[in-house]
């Protein structure tokens, strides 16, 4: 090929643009057509690419960007010399990586509006009332959703425009990366080595994240990473299936499934319809279609679904089918706290059937009683009498760096043995001979939730009423006390007690999702 025609290649071969409608290659000519049959085929030469080409734009019409890309590699390959050719192949090929890309972008988000609204019509009827705040919520949600057509779409609003995490601005919590570094060191130093190996989520909204050692990181990267980090420390075993309650987006999944430490076979989660859409979008876009398996009917899985697929999605109203599952970990962040009375005792109950061994809570616990924000019910989690807490830690130093409110973290194993109730008076009597703290009540709680004997509960509420702000976990227990057997002198100052505590919760507003 002489240089006068390499000259006419660089000068066309910049023209072509997608965009015709329907196929082109109907629009061809007979000639033409009988080259294109052969243009990708292995024979194929530059010549015939140009005559194509040549032919195609003399009268206007477009010439597809995956056909130009054929030639263009012919032409690159025949004169290696010709930067404007590279620059114009590696410009195409861009190009179609974003059409690629935005593509499946939108099929993941189409696919996934389908999977939503069969499992947002599924009945509820056997399950407790969401309440107005999480109906509010559900509602809200419903309504983003519909406009959403793509996965970055889908990421921003569920990183920003719910409460799923706490995202900080960049101008804000970057100043204390440091700070947080060195308080997951301090905590687990056996860690220490691997922390700079978390990173976070590529294509997050920009305002919440920073590169720092040469990865992507924001405040909830460190908060999720404690999580993983706690978890991992206190259990006897790595976690092969975990099974997480309210998974949000599938954050806390993917951190999971990518720690530089020890990784889980499959995560579950059991979440709202509303809430597991981006989840499915967001899993799929990150681990592949083919990792993740969306539950679509009542009928209980079994154990193979945790071999064959990284993530099994669960939407709540099919609860049931996951009960056979052999889950090693089950774990509730932060949604906990914001659930009725009726849902805490539902996910008691659920609990005791699920085949799992392990209950990690992170939520608050000892909030004033007229604070509501977030504050669903008075006491949770409340576990049955069958779990053993080997983990109760009230306020981590790292969770109130990012928190002003007053937390629980708890693990709890299933099948410990019942507590008598001279232990039971044994452990109270020395918890009372300390002052009246959050640290306090949290053992206190613990021991009248294996032992629920109504002396007892009254010791601890007697504690509960001295300290200086009243918390919402002594109504609910001067509500328990009341339903019970009590003496005259005990059931007054109950009934007292109670009367000043429903009163000072009557002061409090709760803002819940519009």
């Amino acid at each position: 090929m002489g240089s006068a025609s390499s000259k006419r290649a660089a000068g066309e071969l910049d023209l072509a643009k997608e965009g015709s409608q329907g196929d082109p290659a109907e629009c061809l000519t007979p000639t033409e057509r009988l080259i294109y049959e052969r243009l990708f085929e292995p024979g194929f030469t530059l010549a015939e690419g140009l005559r194509l080409y040549n032919s195609v734009v003399a009268d206007g019409r477009q010439f597809p960007a995956d056909w130009e890309i054929r030639i263009l590699e012919l032409g690159t390959s025949a004169y290696p010399d010709r930067k404007d050719m590279q620059a114009r192949l590696d410009q195409l090929r861009a190009e179609s990586r974003t059409r690629d890309e935005v593509r499946e972008s939108e099929s993941l988000v189409t696919e996934a509006k389908e999977r939503f609204a069969r499992s947002r019509d599924l009945s509820m009827t056997a399950f407790p009332s969401h309440g107005a705040r999480w109906a509010a919520y559900a509602k809200r949600v419903r309504e983003g959703i519909s406009g959403i057509t793509n996965y970055i779409e889908a990421l921003h609003f569920a990183q920003t425009k719910i409460g799923f995490e706490h995202r900080g601005n960049v101008q804000h919590e970057g100043k204390f990366t440091a700070m947080y570094e060195r308080e997951l060191v301090v905590s687990y130093p056996q860690f220490a080595d691997r922390l700079e190996r978390f990173a976070d989520i590529t294509g997050s909204s920009r305002e919440t994240i920073y590169e720092h050692n040469g990865r992507l990181i924001s405040n909830v990267l460190f908060y999720l990473a404690r999580v993983v980090l706690s978890c991992l420390t206190v259990l006897p075993e790595p976690p092969r299936v975990i099974l997480e309650v309210g998974g949000g987006y599938g954050a806390p999944g993917r951190l999971w499934m990518m720690n530089p430490i020890s990784r889980p076979k499959c995560y579950i989660i059991l979440d709202m319809p509303e809430s597991l859409f981006f989840a499915d979008v967001f899993l799929r876009k990150e681990f592949g279609a083919d990792s993740v398996h969306y539950v679509t009917d009542p009928d209980q899985l079994s154990s193979e679904v945790v071999e064959d697929f990284s993530f099994v999605l669960c939407p709540l109203p099919l609860v049931n089918a996951l009960e056979q599952l052999p889950v090693d970990l089950v774990i509730n962040t932060g949604s906990l706290q914001e659930m009725s009375e009726e849902w805490v005792d539902f996910y008691r109950g659920w609990l005791d059937r699920q085949r799992c061994r392990w209950f990690y809570s992170l939520n608050y616990f000892a909030q004033p009683v007229n604070a509501l924000w977030e504050s669903g019910n008075l006491f949770s989690p409340r576990v049955g009498l069958d779990w053993t807490a080997r983990l109760l830690r009230w306020n981590p130093a790292f969770v109130r760096m990012q928190s002003d409110r007053d937390f629980l973290e708890a693990l709890y194993e299933k099948g410990g043995s019942p507590l008598e109730s001279d232990e039971a008076s044994l452990l109270l009597r020395h918890l009372l001979q300390r002052s009246p703290s959050g640290e306090v009540m949290v053992e206190m709680f613990d021991v009248i939730r294996r032992r629920p004997d109504p002396t007892l509960m009254f010791q601890v509420l007697s504690h509960a009423m001295k300290l200086p702000a009243p918390i919402k976990e002594a109504l609910w227990l001067a509500q328990a006390l009341l339903r019970g057997p009590l003496d005259e002198e005990a059931r007054a100052s109950v009934e007292r007690w109670r009367h000043e505590l429903e009163t000072e919760r009557a002061r409090g507003v709760e803002a819940f999702y519009q």
